[in-house]
């Protein structure tokens, strides 16, 4: 029988939000502070950990959960161990649903986030490959099990740290440009187009979303208001509703709302979406801007940035996602 790992919760001073992506490249922060604490508190110290950061009730964090209990179960990646930290503020829940998942890692709440935010994991699911001297060496989706091997291998023969120039595995950027007109869903009135269909003369913000996850949520009821400010400037605004049933996403939007959706998920793997909601703001020519959380004032930021404008120029007044 598999043990189940109580809950730990922590209780350090709470960090800055962290968008995802917004750490400078190549830059790698250097443990200590929660990070350190929770390693050291889980006996994960001086291992190869993959962490990921995901929640109850979110359809992607619980596949990402069951993928990585499948993993440890096979011993698949030899070398590695894994946890998964939990932002819910419902104990009895956490309780309940781990000690049913039987999950053979430890599962932390974490439910201020002051390990998520020092790891960078602020959107979910989001997952974070830490080497043995604590740093964080791979940040994104859910890794491929060839991948994973791959890095274990080489992190596992990393005599020292190899400090903050470290290499991050998996880097990648989005080529949106072919993707918007390669990308054809169909509307809330079932019409099939491009995304370049929707395009502003200036460009077009894109929100990845599903109705089920709760920071998703909070992202679709502030998706008016940002479209509002952005289409004065000649930017649009797009919803693209990932991996529910027809019915379901016609149920959740009035009608009307700028509003397409992929009931089988093509897009999750063309536009390298690691969770919902990701934002992903694109200029007149396709070329990414901004991509990462629903952190309105770093989308106002790159919007600025993108339109050549004033830094402080563009205001996006709306409620960005607790984890993003």
């Amino acid at each position: 029988m598999k043990r189940f790992l109580l809950p730990t919760v922590l209780t350090a001073i709470l960090l800055p939000m962290v968008a995802c992506g917004s750490r400078p490249s190549g830059t790698v922060p250097a443990p200590g502070g929660p990070v350190a604490s929770f390693l050291k508190q889980n006996k994960l110290e001086a291992r190869v950990v993959l962490i990921e950061f995901g929640t109850i009730g979110c359809e992607l964090s619980n596949t990402g959960l069951d993928a990585m209990i499948d993993l440890q179960k096979r011993n698949a990646v030899p070398g590695l161990a894994f946890a998964r930290l939990e932002p819910t503020a419902d104990a009895k829940g956490f309780e309940d649903y781990y000690k049913e998942k039987s999950a053979p890692f430890p599962v932390v709440r974490d439910t201020r986030m002051e390990v998520a935010n020092a790891l960078g994991t602020t959107i979910y699911p989001q997952f974070a490959l830490l080497d043995k001297f604590g740093r964080v060496r791979y940040r994104g989706a859910q890794p491929a099990e060839k991948d994973l091997a791959e890095w274990v291998k080489s992190l596992a023969a990393e005599a020292k740290d190899p400090g903050p120039d470290a290499p991050m595995f998996g880097s990648a950027k989005l080529d949106a440009a072919p993707l918007l007109v390669g990308t054809k869903l169909p509307d809330l009135s079932g019409a099939v187009k491009p995304l370049a269909a929707y395009k502003g003369k200036a460009g077009i913000l894109l929100g990845f979303v599903d109705t089920r996850c709760p920071f998703s949520s909070v992202a679709i009821r502030s998706f008016p208001a940002v479209a509002s400010v952005l289409q004065a400037k000649a930017i649009a605004s797009l919803l693209v509703n990932i991996g529910e049933p027809e019915a379901a996403v016609k149920k959740a939007y009035a009608p009307g709302a700028a509003v397409v959706y992929d009931i089988g998920k093509q897009t999750q793997q063309c536009w390298n979406i690691q969770s919902v909601p990701t934002i992903v703001l694109l200029d007149s020519a396709g070329a990414v801007a901004y991509q990462g959380g629903a952190v309105w004032t770093e989308v106002a930021a790159a919007t600025a940035k993108m339109l050549n404008l004033p830094p402080g120029s563009v205001t996006l007044e709306a409620q960005s996602t607790a984890g993003g």
